[in-house]
């Protein structure tokens, strides 16, 4: 019997915030070194919400990216 609907991902949208912080940043935030939190995460920098900028805001841009793409 064949299912009666079928699906695909035809595109997927991103957005990274343009803010970024690298490791270095952060070690002067916490007790800890780039060295350690690459080793234990695999991170080298993360990219951070400016104040002000919601979630709602990040994917309205990623919906914009996909519409892009699709």
């Amino acid at each position: 019997m064949k299912p009666p609907h079928s699906i695909q991902i035809t595109a997927v949208g991103a957005y990274a915030p343009s803010k970024v912080i690298t490791n270095d940043e952060m070690a002067e935030l916490v007790d800890t070194n780039d060295e350690w939190i690459k080793s234990h995460t695999g991170i080298a920098e993360r990219h951070i919400a400016e104040k002000g900028e919601l979630t709602s805001d990040l994917a309205y841009k990623a919906i914009e990216d996909l519409f892009k793409r699709s």
